[in-house]
């Protein structure tokens, strides 16, 4: 009897592992799909995170981060760590952070057209990943980019160079990979060569 089941069995597997080979074939013109090990294949893999027609770079000025930490006034404090600190969604349409983005130091250049085909080709485009790592660090985001099409902020990226760490708003790319090939420094480079202009 065992000796009947063995190559049932066999006969089986290979039948079922057959179709499953099918199915996938067949499955091949389906943006996101969910294969048997639980690994998705990203849709959005080589999609830009924005579609714009205008970037801001605003850079923080160093002596604020130095007043936030030595200001009497709460309030100020509390506006100001919110500004180079917060990770929270909902800044795009917040009133408050873009009166702060005028009020507080920083400078704000316009980053040239020429970079924008750099900017989604390899910056701000959803490029995978194997491995994801965890930081130690709090960011002070010195570096924010707003994102416009056709005069309205579609956009926003908080950058810290020094921790490497960033926070996105108003796109629907994963982000979670952004800077482990390389983004950091190219969007460091693309920004100098930006202020030469």
């Amino acid at each position: 009897m065992r000796i009947l089941v063995f190559p049932l069995l066999m006969i089986f597997l290979s039948l079922s592992c057959n179709s499953e080979q099918k199915e996938l074939a067949q499955m091949s013109s389906i943006d996101s799909v969910t294969i048997k090990s639980d690994t998705v294949i990203d849709s959005t893999i080589g999609k830009p995170y924005f579609d714009f027609d205008e970037v801001l770079h605003y850079s923080i000025d160093e002596k604020l981060i130095y007043e936030a930490e030595y200001n009497a006034d709460a309030e100020y404090e509390k506006r100001l760590r919110n500004l180079l600190n917060g990770c929270r969604d909902g800044q795009i349409t917040d009133t408050v952070f873009w009166a702060d983005m005028e009020s507080f130091k920083k400078n704000k250049n316009n980053i040239k057209a020429v970079y924008f085909n750099k900017l989604n080709s390899e910056v701000f485009v959803n490029r995978g990943c194997g491995e994801l790592y965890g930081f130690g660090c709090i960011p002070i985001f010195r570096d924010i980019l707003v994102f416009k099409k056709g005069g309205k902020v579609i956009g926003l990226a908080k950058i810290c160079f020094q921790c490497e760490r960033c926070h996105f708003e108003g796109n629907n790319s994963n982000t979670e990979w952004f800077g482990l090939n390389a983004e950091f420094e190219t969007l460091k480079t693309l920004l100098k060569e930006n202020s030469k202009l």
